[in-house]
C-alpha cells in the first residue's frame, strides 16, 4: 500500500518490530548510489541486540527488515497478493535472475521479533505461507527454506520448541494443500 503513494526513486523496506540506527538510510542510498549496476542494497540485521548477527552477504538474501529497491524493481517485481505472508521471500525468488543484492554492511537495523506471544499458531501460519510458496514455485528452494529455518531455530537460536512448532505447522499446513483447504490463489 505504501509503494502505492511513493514517487520516488528509491524504496526503502523495514519492520514494524525493527529500530533503525541513525545513519541507516545514508548508508543503503550511499551504497545504490555508488554504481548504477546496483538495484538493491540490503544491511545488517541485530536480532535479540547483537546475539544474532546477520551481515549482508553480496547476492544472498536480501534481509526485508533492512532493505532499499530502486523503484524500477518493485515495479517489475510487484508484491503477490495472494499470499497473506513473505511476500518478500516471494520477490526474491522471481527477481534473483536479474538483479544482484548488494550489501551496505554500515546500514544496521535491531530487529526485536514480534510482540506475538503465541509461537504455536505464529508457527502455523508461517508454514501455511511457506507450503504457498512451495505450491506456486514447484521449487526444491522453496520446500528445504522452511527445514533450513527449524534447523536454525534449534540450533543456533537455541530455541528447539520453536523448531518443533513450525515442524508441526508445516505438517498441518501440508494436510490442508493436500485436502484443498489451503490453496494458492493467485
Amino acid at each position: 500500500l505504501g509503494f502505492k503513494h511513493c514517487n520516488g526513486d528509491f524504496i526503502a523496506l523495514t519492520d514494524i518490530d525493527a529500530e533503525l540506527d541513525r545513519q541507516w538510510l545514508e548508508e543503503l542510498e550511499k551504497r545504490i548510489l555508488s554504481s548504477n549496476e546496483i538495484s538493491i542494497v540490503t544491511g545488517t540485521v541485530l536480532y535479540d541486540g547483537i546475539k544474532n548477527k546477520i551481515p549482508p552477504l553480496e547476492n544472498a538474501a536480501v534481509h526485508h527488515c533492512n532493505a532499499l529497491y530502486k523503484r524500477k524493481v518493485l515495479e517489475e517485481f510487484p508484491f503477490d497478493k495472494a499470499l497473506p505472508r513473505f511476500e518478500s521471500v516471494d520477490l526474491q525468488y522471481r527477481y534473483r535472475k536479474k538483479f544482484k543484492v548488494f550489501g551496505a554492511p554500515k546500514a544496521i537495523v535491531h530487529h526485536y521479533g514480534s510482540l506475538d506471544t503465541d509461537w504455536k499458531k505464529k508457527m502455523e501460519k508461517y508454514q501455511e505461507a511457506s507450503v504457498l510458496l512451495i505450491i506456486k514455485h514447484k521449487s526444491l528452494y522453496m520446500l528445504a527454506r522452511p527445514f533450513a529455518g527449524m534447523l536454525y531455530a534449534a540450533f543456533i537460536d537455541l530455541k528447539p520448541m520453536l523448531a518443533v512448532y513450525s515442524l508441526l505447522g508445516f505438517f498441518k499446513a501440508g494436510i490442508h494443500a493436500i485436502t484443498g483447504r489451503l490453496r494458492y490463489e493467485g
